[in-house]
Formats: structure tokens, C-alpha cells, sequence
């Protein structure tokens, strides 16, 4: 639910741990600050290591590409994901003869390692303008998707197929195994986002698996009532700055056999809105990765926990119940990596093998009924995390404050996640960035404490006790479990590492600070065509002559500038009218 506060956490009492030995469990370590954007760690060499080791440099040690990620894993100075077996990061941090030699004045500080260190760690992706890939326009782009749809899906089944792309990623540059990242994210976010009871991968029609074909009905995004005057992919389409009708040539056919104008949208921006993320212009009060899963929200009749426990795929209708029947175990932990308090979790079996519902308990501070290993029973949270499986077998999630209504955005005094721009964590995105591996395995610390004061407890309530807590090894056991179940579905559909996470990716590239070679890249023309540009468009845009601009300007000015830019051959942008 986010990323770690800083410590903030009162003294537990000395509760000791329970932590069981299962060499096969996920490792329970808390998750890192955010990944730094590859162009962060670029700068970091640029600052330091150019003069002797850049293209213009004597190429000490043969080394003339310091500043070009790709080439640093390409040539084996940087492992990925392994900063300990990467020798950039090695000659970094040797004491004895470091790199930049002892002897420069000019070095970075130690930030500055750790910033080199975390891009290793998060995979090493190399960003933008690192490889030089063919540049693929608006009119091969759609042209694609027509021929795909006209030769490939049979004529009932049309009207169902929509298309989400990364040509716009490819175009800046960015190399395979960076993209291979973003497909993963396609991959898991349209099943995140699905009721259906089976994964279903989208498929890469290009052979530069930049353009994939997904079906509708795979998702339940067909027949979603909370979407009734407009489908959700137009829904999402509507509010989508980046998604673009077109028209004439090969724009038309596709307009006619999808049933819609707007048959395709970038990945990022598509997802970014559709599990939550922020974005200029989109009104979080749309609730709408609440109402993609059909899950209770603030504008239905009933938004409340209770209402969400009760939804088929979760089907829990009496707590009580199941907790004398031994189907819960609760484990509270001091510091959870999320919250700045102690936290409580319970953990519900769920209907079928396999399935599951987590509920977390949050508090603002530790005074009263807040403390838990006072109030292991009868405490009174502030807010929570609720993690279920989907009928697809991967994790759903919701947001409560302390009324035990479902929100979109946790209070920033009870949690936060660094990784959003202004901190606040929202539900749908934030939580899979903090459960990349699934279910983050927490050995309970109060169990241990308890045997040592279990006479300060009434004789009722220690009962209820025996039931939460009667079996400390064995939740941890069944956490592990869990998230062992949920990396399984990520390894079916391609994604044989989950870290780093691919959605969280996504969502970071598309925020992070644009180029004016990324920025041509996403209007569809070649960057020495879009320079001479410039000065016709929106004056936001006179930024990119000596840096960047904004993710948040650009959404402003977008659609306005294709109208000016008219890219394409055949297809040009809606209500656009050539000079």
C-alpha cells in the first residue's frame, strides 16, 4: 500500500519475533525508496566519469562509453539487477582504488552511489534514446492495426478488438529488455483489471511486439455496468489526453471494423488512468479502477468493507464465524515498511483453493486503542488495505479510512508512497508497486510478547487470542504460500521475475520529465523534423530547446499539437484540417 514513511514508530514492548526458517519463502524485506529513472543515473556519470571514459576521453581501460547504459550491460560493467557483481559499481565503492581515483576532487557523494547502486538494482534499464530503432509514424502504425483486425479476427468478433501500443517508446529509442518490461506491464495490467475467471495475454501483432491486440470480453470489459452511456474503454478513452481518433485511409477502416474511434491507446497513459495513477485532467473522483473490478466505491449505494467482503470471488459474510471456525490467523508487526505505526493484518481463506482475503489495519498514532500489543483484539483503526484474489488468481485491492468506507486515496498522515509524485497512495497502482511479489510475508511480533503477559489480558479476550494467534510459524508459512501462488501467474503470462515492477515502471516512465526527443516521439515525428516545429506550437513547448517539459504541460497541449503537426501520410488527426 506504499512505500516506507520514515521512522516515525513509537517503542513496541519487547515482543521478541517468531520468524519461521523456510529457506523457500519470499525474503519479507521491506521495500526500497523509488527506482531512479535511468536518466538519473546517466547524469551521474556524465558528472564524473566522461573525462576519462567517455566518447571524446582517452578511453582509459578501453572504456569510451560510460554514459551509454545499454553499452555498460551490453560490454558486462553492469550487471543487471546485481549491483555487488557490477564492476562500474564495484570500482565505485572500493576503498582502496576507487573510481574516480582517489586523487580527483571532483566525485560523487555518496547519494550519488546509492542513486547508481538502486538504477542497478531496479534492473539497469537503459531509458530513451539508447538504441537506435526504425521510426514507425501514425499511418504504419494504423495501417497495422487495420490489416491486423481486417485478416486476423473473424467479422462478429471485431467489434470486441482494441489495441494498446508502445510504438511511441520504441520511436524514443528505448531498447528490448526495456520494453520487454512495459509488455510485461500490458500483460499484468489488463488481468489486473479483469473479472473473468482465467488470464488471457494480449497478443503482439508487429513484429516489434510494440502493437498488442486485446479482446474486450477476455477482460469482462464488455458487459461492465458501471459503464452504461459509454463502453469503459471509451469511458477511459474520453478523459485519455493521449488517446487520438484518426481519420482517412487506413484510420477509417479501422474506425469501421473496431465500431469505435478510438481503437487504440498508448499502454501508459491507458493504464495509468485505468489502475489509478495520476494524471492532469483526470478527476480521481472517477474512482475508476473501484468500478473496473466492480467493487464497491464512493458513489455506489453501499461503500463500505462489509460490502466489498461480500462480492462472490471474496464471499466473506460473517468475520465472526470464521474466525471460531480457525479459518483466520491475525499477525500485528511495530514497523511494516508502510505505515509510520504499529499494523495489524488478518489473513481470511477464501472460497476456493488457493484464494484469499487480507485485511490491514492502520492508525495515525499508538495512544489508546491504537496500540496494539494493548489492543490485539479490540483496537480502532484509522484506515486499512484490503489485498483479495481475483477469479483470475491474481490480487485485487481496496482503500479504507476509518469509517470502513472504500476510498481512492489513503490519508498521507497514516501512510505514503514515495514513488507517487506528491507522496499519496492510491489504490489500484501504488498497491501493486508495494506487492510486486504478492503477498509481503510478516512474521507476528506479538504472539511471543503475549507469553510473557498473557495475565494482563481478560480471560474473554484471551480466547479470541488463541484463536488469531495460536500458530505464528504456520501464518508465515501460509503467506509465503501465497506469494509463491501469485509469482506462478506472473510466470505464466512472461514475467519471470516480478521485481522490478512492471506497472510501477510504466507509470515512472510515463511521469518522468519529457525530452524533445521523447516529446516527438509521442506527437509521431522524427526529433530533426519535430525541432523545426517548435515555434508554431503552444509556447510550453519552446522548454524543450534547452530541457524538458512536464508530463502534467504536455497532456495539456497534446491533442492541439497534432492538429498543428498533422503527422501521418493517409491518416490524419480528427477535425483536423490540412493546410
Amino acid at each position: 500500500m506504499g512505500a516506507p514513511l520514515d521512522d516515525g514508530t513509537t517503542d513496541a514492548p519487547d515482543s521478541g519475533s517468531t520468524t519461521a526458517a523456510d529457506p523457500e519463502l519470499p525474503d519479507p524485506e521491506l521495500p526500497e525508496a523509488p527506482p531512479p529513472l535511468p536518466e538519473e543515473a546517466r547524469a551521474v556519470f556524465e558528472r564524473y566519469c566522461v573525462d576519462c571514459h567517455g566518447s571524446d576521453s582517452p578511453g582509459n581501460a578501453n572504456i569510451r562509453f560510460i554514459d551509454d547504459l545499454a553499452a555498460l550491460v551490453e560490454h558486462g560493467l553492469v550487471v543487471a539487477s546485481e549491483p555487488e557483481a557490477s564492476k562500474v559499481y564495484q570500482r565505485m565503492t572500493d576503498e582502496a582504488s576507487p573510481m574516480p581515483p582517489a586523487g580527483v576532487a571532483n566525485r560523487p557523494s555518496a547519494a550519488e552511489i546509492e542513486l547508481v547502486r538502486r538504477w542497478i538494482a531496479a534492473g539497469a534499464l537503459p531509458g530513451g534514446q539508447a538504441c537506435a530503432n526504425d521510426f514507425v509514424g501514425f499511418n504504419d502504425m494504423i495501417e497495422a492495426m487495420s490489416g491486423d483486425i481486417f485478416q486476423r479476427v473473424d467479422n462478429a468478433d471485431r467489434i470486441h478488438i482494441r489495441y494498446l501500443t508502445l510504438t511511441h517508446l520504441h520511436n524514443a529509442g528505448m531498447c528490448d529488455r526495456e520494453l520487454d518490461l512495459y509488455r510485461g506491464a500490458i500483460a499484468k495490467g489488463v488481468n489486473s483489471l479483469s473479472l473473468r475467471p482465467t488470464l488471457a495475454e494480449p497478443v503482439a501483432i508487429d513484429e516489434r511486439r510494440t502493437i498488442y491486440r486485446i479482446d474486450l470480453r477476455d477482460y469482462g470489459w464488455d458487459e461492465n455496468p458501471n459503464f452504461v452511456d459509454s463502453d469503459l474503454w471509451d469511458t477511459v478513452a474520453s478523459i485519455n489526453p493521449f488517446a487520438v481518433a484518426f481519420e482517412r485511409g487506413p484510420a477509417d477502416d479501422l474506425r469501421a471494423l473496431a465500431g469505435t474511434s478510438f481503437a487504440f491507446q498508448p499502454a501508459d497513459s491507458f493504464l495509468q488512468i485505468a489502475a489509478g495513477g495520476a494524471l492532469a485532467g483526470v478527476d480521481p473522483g472517477l474512482n475508476l479502477y473501484y468500478k473496473i473490478l466492480q467493487l464497491p466505491h464512493p458513489e455506489a449505494p453501499e461503500n463500505s468493507v462489509a460490502a466489498l467482503e461480500r462480492l462472490p470471488f471474496i464471499g466473506l459474510t460473517d468475520r465472526a464465524a470464521a474466525i471460531a471456525a480457525g479459518e483466520v490467523f491475525r499477525v500485528i508487526i511495530q514497523d511494516s515498511g508502510v505505515s509510520q505505526n504499529n499494523r495489524a493484518f488478518d489473513r481470511y481463506a477464501g472460497l476456493s483453493f488457493g484464494s484469499y482475503y487480507y485485511r490491514s489495519f492502520d492508525f495515525a498514532d499508538e495512544s489508546g486503542t491504537g496500540n496494539l500489543f494493548n489492543n490485539p483484539t479490540d483496537f480502532v483503526a484509522d484506515g486499512g488495505e484490503m489485498i483479495f484474489t481475483l477469479p483470475n488468481g491474481l490480487q485485487g485491492y481496496a482503500i479504507s479510512d476509518s469509517a470502513d468506507r472504500l476510498v481512492a486515496e489513503a490519508p498521507t498522515n497514516i501512510v505514503k508512497d514515495l514513488g507517487q509524485r506528491d507522496a499519496v497512495v492510491r489504490v489500484g497502482l501504488s498497491c501493486m508497486s508495494c506487492h510486486a511479489t504478492g503477498i509481503i510475508t510478516k512474521a507476528d511480533e506479538f504472539h511471543a510478547y503475549y507469553q510473557n503477559t498473557e495475565s494482563n489480558f481478560q480471560e474473554a479476550e484471551r480466547d479470541l487470542i488463541d484463536l488469531l494467534f495460536s500458530d505464528p510459524d504456520r501464518a508465515v508459512a501460509r503467506q509465503g504460500f501465497d506469494a509463491q501462488q501469485f509469482q506462478g501467474l506472473l510466470a505464466q503470462m512472461g514475467i519471470s521475475d516480478p521485481t522490478p515492477e512492471p506497472m510501477y515502471g510504466l507509470s515512472q516512465q510515463f511521469e518522468a520529465n519529457l525530452s524533445l526527443a521523447r516529446v516527438a516521439a509521442e506527437v509521431g515525428i522524427r526529433p530533426e523534423d519535430f525541432t523545426w516545429e517548435v515555434g508554431a506550437l503552444d509556447s510550453v513547448f519552446n522548454k524543450l530547446r534547452a530541457g524538458t517539459m512536464t508530463r502534467d504541460e504536455f497532456a495539456t497541449v497534446y491533442r492541439g499539437s497534432l492538429c498543428l503537426l498533422l503527422p501521418g501520410e493517409d491518416v490524419l488527426p480528427a477535425g483536423c484540417t490540412p493546410a
